[in-house]
């Protein structure tokens, strides 16, 4: 339609683009993109969309090279740089990435995705014991309720890990305090009460256990929904 009536016009050419991208068709998008940030270095709307693109193909180098030009002309937009620091991440720049997030929740201390991403890293980075360390300050630092739970539930899975390398040193009470605290905050997260019941379960907490599932049958998902 438009572009085969305007071939050379810039702007028909982007939303072609950005629509191949909609559509899933990466292979003939890129291409496309790659060629219109050549040809116009300031349209930073198309670097991003470009960036997108290389970080879905997981062409993380090429999506961080982007993503430093973007963050030096619009250093202000806090997504931008959670995108940047996911880069970062991904390239095994862990420090780095680590001190992006610090920087972005200082500013903004109640965005999920980027104290996640701290977690990620811990658990990516860290000994067991500097894991379990990092995560409970990130618990005592969590801004929401809604993180606290996540972080809990997060030190219950790890510690779930621990106790099967080491049952001797980190006992599954560890995880069922852990899995508890989050549910005490989130009480109808089907996923955490299933694990709560399982880890209940292998502890010989059998009428905890039972007590658990009834629970979720009878009241959270009673036509076992999730």
């Amino acid at each position: 339609g438009s572009l085969k009536l305007e071939p050379e016009n810039y702007d028909i050419r982007y939303w072609h683009a950005q629509n191949l991208l909609r559509l899933g068709r990466l292979g003939e998008a890129l291409p496309e993109f790659e060629k219109l940030v050549a040809e116009d270095a300031y349209r930073f709307d198309v670097k991003i969309d470009l960036a997108r693109a290389y970080t879905i193909r997981q062409r993380f180098e090429d999506a961080l090279d982007l993503w430093v030009e973007i963050i030096d002309e619009i250093p202000e937009n806090l997504d931008f740089r959670t995108e940047f620091a996911r880069a970062l991440l991904m390239t095994g720049s862990l420090d780095e990435a680590d001190a992006q997030a610090r920087a972005i929740l200082a500013e903004d201390p109640t965005r999920w995705p980027v104290l996640g991403m701290r977690a990620d890293i811990a658990e990516i980075s860290q000994s067991d014991l500097q894991v379990v360390a990092t995560l409970r300050t990130l618990i005592d630092d969590a801004a929401t309720e809604e993180q606290e739970a996540r972080l809990h539930a997060r030190l219950g899975a790890r510690y779930t890990i621990l106790h099967n390398k080491n049952p001797e040193r980190w006992p599954l009470t560890l995880a069922l305090e852990q899995y508890a605290e989050a549910i005490d905050r989130i009480p109808d997260n089907v996923s955490w009460l299933n694990q709560y019941s399982g880890l209940a379960l292998m502890a010989g907490k059998t009428l905890e256990a039972r007590r658990v599932i009834d629970h979720v049958l009878r009241d959270v998902n009673p036509y076992n929904r999730h």
